[in-house]
Formats: C-alpha cells, sequence, structure tokens
C-alpha cells in the first residue's frame, strides 16, 4: 500500500551525501522492530488497531544514507543497529531517529 516507500514516507538524506554517493535506502526503525513491536501489541491486547497504526504511521520512515553510514550503523561499530533499536527505546513512547542520533547520522530534506 506505501510502495514506493520513498514516496509516501521519506525522511531525508544524510548530510553527508554528495552528488555521486553510493546511498542505501534505510529505514529509520528497522522493518525487525516495526514488525516484532506490532506483533506485541497485537497480541497484548493493550491498543486499539487506531492507536498501532498511529505508531507505524510515527515510525515508518525511509532514508538515504551513504553506505559507509550503512555498514557502520549495522556492523562496524559499536552499534550493530541492522535489525533493532538502541537498549531502552519504547515503540509506544521512543524517538523515531533514535537510532541515527547515536550513529551521529543526520539528516537533511530535499527541497
Amino acid at each position: 500500500m506505501l510502495h514506493p516507500e520513498i514516496k509516501f514516507v521519506y525522511a531525508g538524506q544524510s548530510d553527508k551525501v554528495t552528488e555521486g554517493t553510493f546511498t542505501h535506502p534505510e529505514h529509520v526503525v528497522p522493518c525487525a522492530t516495526l514488525i516484532t513491536e506490532c506483533k506485541r501489541l497485537i497480541k497484548a491486547g493493550i491498543l486499539t488497531n487506531e492507536a498501532i497504526a498511529s505508531l507505524l504511521q510515527k515510525h515508518w520512515k525511509v532514508a538515504h544514507i551513504t553506505q559507509d553510514e550503512q555498514q557502520s550503523l549495522d556492523h562496524k561499530s559499536k552499534f550493530n543497529y541492522k535489525s533493532t533499536m538502541p537498549d531502552g527505546w519504547s515503540f509506544e513512547h521512543g524517538e523515531t531517529f533514535a537510532r541515527f542520533q547515536e550513529a551521529n547520522i543526520v539528516l537533511v530534506r530535499e527541497s
């Protein structure tokens, strides 16, 4: 329904992206986290479908980052955030961009 994602849930690009830079489209909150959290909330029955949809709307974002940033975020550094968010992050109350903030990835919107 929300494909292409860039059209519907685009959050911007890294400030390190320049013309000719190879980029990687990255989910700001990993898909695995979105799926796991939605399943958890549905199973617990503590939120309405509308509330869960609102959380998805808040957290389902895609950004273009450099391939080096992607590798650093996923594997090369202390982060290892390929499919997780920082410790203590909450789907219900957490900052959508927490993983990017910890990795010092700054997004800018194209005009």
